[in-house]
């Protein structure tokens, strides 16, 4: 079904950090939630995180230095 769209996560507004870029993101199978790569100030070191879609809320855990798609 369609819903209303809606801005999921406004990076900088939640990392309270200038710079701060998503690098990926992909949904769950479900939609419940999107995993999130998160860098600042363009270092590539990605921090994966979950977003609810829901609450519009990231989730506190945290897998640091993700390198996707990189040989």
């Amino acid at each position: 079904p369609k819903g209303i769209e809606r801005m999921l996560l406004d990076i900088e507004a939640e990392t309270q950090e200038t710079g701060a870029t998503i690098d990926f993101s992909v949904p769950s199978p479900s939609g419940r939630l999107v995993a999130v790569g998160i860098s600042h100030r363009g270092d590539e070191d990605t921090t994966l995180r979950l977003l609810d879609v829901r609450t519009g809320n990231l989730l506190e855990d945290r897998a640091p230095r993700v390198r996707l798609g990189v040989a």
